[in-house]
């Protein structure tokens, strides 16, 4: 079973991607800034706000529907939750297909956030709740699967963007947003026969033993404070490199797929070591590999060439392999399975608070920057010093103690 859901976050992440390259061309060509599909290089500046302001608005309905995913699933099923939320991605799809301004696309987008809370919540929770003895492990490969995505659907949209340079603008612009209703389908019959899931409990986070409950607390702080910094990174990222050092879609591609795909290369062969660890030497691993993503962070500012910025993206997503599995594993270590789906649901939910404000704010800082005549790269140099804050204080956190009350 939980093999399909690690198929659908392929799938989705690789269709998604593909329009996420393309929405940054289409917002300029909304204004008129977009001469054709083949310049190197484009005022990209000019939508950096509106980037951010479409992330946000993905994040707000997100957070809104994730707070309260947990329970949603129970009530009405793990998967019946999922195929609702693979609905809401198809028409959402198909919106951005036919959107004529911004304001359409930024409606798309708020139900999209809409859809991701439905779905990815509750398949993480179903794939720690039906492989307990190997989480870790079925989370990472879940992960890769996704990340596999987010390589190959830069490059899917990013070919079909170059090869769509032949055809009138109008039309061209608009193919690759093609994918993701193509995948929402796909999604759809790869998990359309998994057996139905209920967990239903009266258990609240609240009732968790203290210690617990407050290490739970340190891990909802830091992915809030992970999700403000993940949006300033995100927000503008596509924006700094198509200003700074590729606008060629084939080369953008290029760029973030194949900094994707050494990624998960590394990080492979350490999958079943990380899954044998245990609770105190997963948490060390956390720690360490929190503290050098957010540094890698701030070494983007300083990577204008192709090759420099190739290396540093590769060394973010080998770090983010690692940081979501981690968290993931350690939270369902020491809480009772009955409530995973509401713990991962508060999880994401204050991950996704953090990026409303993050990708706003990044975007806002870049335009800053830009407008002084600086770098708007350094807006990444305090987006890592934001998340190094969430890992301070997940290095407050007392092990031993909470292994003890988990005991008990």
């Amino acid at each position: 079973m939980w093999t399909r859901l690690v198929a659908l976050s392929f799938i989705i992440s690789a269709t998604f991607a593909a329009t996420n390259v393309a929405i940054p061309y289409l917002l300029l060509y909304f204004k008129g800034s977009l001469p054709s599909l083949l310049e190197e290089l484009l005022p990209a500046q000019k939508v950096a706000v509106e980037v951010g302001v479409l992330t946000s608005a993905f994040m707000i309905t997100r957070v809104g529907v994730a707070f309260a995913s947990g329970y949603i699933a129970e009530r009405i099923g793990y998967k019946r939750s999922i195929l609702i939320g693979l609905i809401l991605y198809f028409l959402t799809g198909l919106e951005l297909l036919i959107s004529k301004d911004f304001m359409e696309v930024l409606i798309a987008r708020a139900l999209q956030g809409f859809a991701s809370a439905l779905v990815w919540p509750v398949a993480e929770s179903i794939i720690v709740l039906s492989v307990p003895s190997e989480k870790t492990k079925a989370l990472m490969l879940y992960v890769m699967a996704m990340n596999i995505g987010f390589v190959i659907g830069p490059a899917l949209g990013g070919s079909i963007l170059q090869l769509s340079a032949h055809v009138p603008l109008e039309l061209g612009i608009r193919i690759p947003f093609l994918l993701l209703p193509i995948g929402a389908l796909l999604g759809l019959a790869t998990v359309y026969s998994i057996p139905e899931l209920r967990n239903k409990s009266n258990m609240k986070i609240k009732e968790l033993k203290s210690k617990v409950l407050n290490a739970v607390y340190v891990f909802f702080f830091n992915g809030f404070i992970n999700g403000v910094a993940a949006g300033m990174l995100m927000s503008v990222s596509i924006v700094y490199i198509m200003q700074y050092v590729t606008s060629i879609p084939a080369m953008l591609s290029a760029l973030l797929a194949g900094s994707g795909l050494v990624s998960i290369i590394v990080t492979m062969p350490f999958m079943k070591k990380i899954n044998a660890l245990d609770i105190e030497k997963k948490f060390e691993l956390l720690i360490i590999s929190g503290t050098l993503h957010k540094v890698s962070f701030m070494l983007l500012p300083f990577s204008k060439s192709f090759p420099i910025a190739f290396i540093v993206l590769s060394i973010i997503n080998v770090f983010s392999n690692v940081l979501l599995p981690l968290l993931r594993s350690l939270l369902s270590d020491v809480i009772p399975k009955e409530i995973t789906a509401k713990v991962f649901g508060m999880q994401q939910a204050f991950f996704n608070l953090g990026m409303i404000i993050g990708p706003s704010l990044g975007a806002f800082i870049y335009r800053f920057l830009e407008a002084q005549g600086l770098d708007g790269g350094y807006t990444f140099v305090l987006a890592g010093l934001v998340g190094l804050s969430g890992i301070a204080a997940l290095s407050r956190v007392n092990v031993e103690e909470v292994k003890s009350d988990v005991r008990q």
